[in-house]
């Protein structure tokens, strides 16, 4: 036979192996084939057929030796507290191999990581046939040739890797655009521990389903008690296939559906539980829980969920929050920090059972009776009884009494915003400039232009002869007092108060002081320094103005606010004790 006749095109190559002939190029670059004429791409036909063969008795060597970069640590998309460090290694590990393999879809990935758990736990035979029919409903269409090639053989894998490794070959990223964040396993078990009964559970936003296997492992629930909505049709086949292999001994298909949660009628009766990580983004999980509480519970039925801290303070979720405190019995409200790498918000887990309080606890009085009904989840009742002394003593706010000035926005920070002077250039204020009492020296410049700009306060604001600048992205309230007219980026929010007898000084002092701090830290908690929330701190009728108006640092602010509020030594030790946590 001679070369021309033993050389074949990509496209015959991909017919014969029945893949595609983008997966015939990446085998060429990973020597998988080599190359027998560069242009138009020809691979020598010998060499295909002894690679089909290969790829049918699952003998491929190659394919286990490294032939493209491997993927780092830094590559894994997965952040570090959805999966431990063993758990991340060995994803980057199959991610590596099945790069080698020269298949782009993660869905080949998944579904080959299952076909080898289902191996090597006997539920899959040699002669392609399954112990239970659900199982082998389930992988009916599935593409077997990787399975065969042994492309993942020689690793142990637990039920839960395909879809993570699903999500590692997808990448997060746009998942996270959409405010889905993976529940850690270990997350997904202390949740649904709040949860308990024999009766039936539904993970309404289900994923890869963390929950309903930590349901399944927890509560000791069989599959067919398992309910689960997802709208990627792969998270619903990887959750199916988990709780069927976490489930050796039945063989009914778990309830796991395609559909959106928010929409759908598939399931027209009511969960006895219910364990979710909806959306965070747009406000989107207050719709989840008003469908928990009109459709999905059982009228005693509990429902633990994980959402942002934004559902305890925000207003726009005030009324999520007065339907909960109204129909519901609040169990429990546990901040959980930040959670999850590269998401600002902290996380809050709340648990709930939907039947009337008919005897609230002091909390959820409490919370009803807060503005906007807030869930001061940090309050506990000695910071209770302490709030209560504070706001009793005779006071006026800013509500009213201020001029406020948001920071400029300019629509295009990089070439707006100069790092050097040139012809009418003129200094500009960012967050990091303000600390308490004192402006850093500015490090930035603009010429300003307000009819270019995309966001300006009126001039007259920005150059009265005194006003205060606070940082406006900060847990802290954190003000100083600016005499020079400067400007300031919408990182800086400026406050002209009004207050009779008081000098922008004086309430300087007061705004940095630690009483402030506190019922800030205990009553707002934000990562923003919001207007509504500096609106509400109460300003001593008899607060001395002069003596407060010198002072330069929070100490010397203390000395004189505390004894404004009348707070003895207990009181003071407890604001010095919060505020260190």
């Amino acid at each position: 036979m001679d070369k021309e006749a033993q050389t074949i095109g990509t496209t015959e190559a991909a017919a014969k192996l029945g893949v595609s002939e983008a997966t015939i190029r990446n085998w060429v670059r990973a020597g998988l084939l080599h190359a027998a004429s560069p242009r138009p791409l020809g691979v020598n036909a010998d060499e295909v057929s002894n690679l089909g063969q290969k790829l049918q008795s699952g003998t491929l060597d190659r394919l286990k030796q490294r032939a493209n970069k491997s993927m780092s640590a830094a590559d894994a998309p997965l952040p570090r507290e959805c999966v431990s460090p063993a758990t991340s290694r060995l994803l980057l590990r199959l991610a590596d191999r099945w790069k080698q393999c020269g298949s782009a879809s993660p869905d080949d990935a998944m579904h080959t990581a299952f076909l080898q758990i289902l191996s090597d736990c006997g539920e899959l035979k040699r002669d392609g046939s399954c112990r239970r029919r659900t199982v082998a409903k389930i992988i009916s269409n599935w593409d077997m040739q990787w399975h065969r090639a042994g492309i993942f053989s020689n690793f142990t894998i637990a039920p839960e890797i395909p879809a993570l490794l699903y999500q590692t070959m997808l990448g997060s990223g746009g998942k996270a655009r959409h405010g889905v964040f993976y529940t850690p396993p270990r997350l997904a078990e202390e949740t649904v521990a709040n949860l308990r009964g024999t009766g039936e559970l539904l993970d309404p936003c289900c994923g890869g389903g963390a929950f309903l296997l930590a349901a399944r492992r927890k509560l000791h629930l069989a599959p067919q008690q398992l309910y689960g909505i997802d709208c990627d049709p792969a998270a619903v086949e990887a959750t199916r296939l988990a709780l069927l292999i976490d489930s050796p001994q039945y063989d009914e298909m778990p309830r796991i559906i395609t559909a959106d949660a928010l929409t759908t009628s598939n399931f027209d009766h009511r969960f006895e539980a219910i364990a979710v990580n909806p959306p965070w983004n747009g406000g989107i999980f207050s719709e989840f829980i008003a469908a928990a509480l009109d459709r999905w519970l059982a009228s005693d039925g509990r429902a633990a969920f994980l959402l942002p801290e934004a559902i305890t303070n925000i207003r726009a979720h005030a009324a999520i929050r007065r339907r909960i405190l109204n129909e519901a019995s609040l169990e429990k409200l546990v901040p959980l920090g930040r959670r999850w790498s590269g998401v600002l918000s902290g996380a809050v887990q709340l648990v709930f059972q939907n039947t009337p309080c008919t005897q609230p606890d002091t909390r959820q009085k409490r919370f009803s009776a807060n503005r906007d009904a807030r869930f001061d989840l940090r309050v506990s009742a000695a910071d209770a009884k302490l709030l209560h002394k504070i706001f009793a003593v005779p006071h006026r706010t800013l509500a009213g009494h201020a001029h406020w000035a948001l920071g400029i926005v300019t629509g295009n920070n990089a070439q707006t915003v100069l790092d050097a002077a040139v012809p009418d250039s003129e200094p500009i204020l960012r967050g990091p400039d303000i600390k308490p009492f004192i402006i850093g020296q500015p490090t930035r410049r603009i010429v300003f232009d307000p009819a270019k700009l995309q966001q300006c306060a009126p001039q007259k604001l920005y150059r009265a002869p005194g006003k205060l600048l606070y940082r406006f992205i900060s847990k802290r309230l954190i003000f100083a007092f600016d005499d020079q007219q400067r400007l300031h980026l919408n990182s800086v929010n400026a406050l002209l108060p009004e207050l009779s007898g008081l000098s922008d000084r004086a309430v300087m002092a007061v705004l940095n002081s630690s009483v402030f701090q506190y019922i800030h830290q205990k009553c707002h908690a934000t990562c923003k320094v919001l207007r509504r929330d500096l609106e509400e701190l109460p300003f001593p009728l008899d607060l001395p103005d002069e003596p407060l108006a010198q002072v330069h640092s929070i100490d010397e602010a203390d000395a004189l606010v505390f004894k404004a509020f009348h707070l003895n030594k207990a009181d003071i030790a407890h604001i010095k004790r919060e505020l260190a946590r």
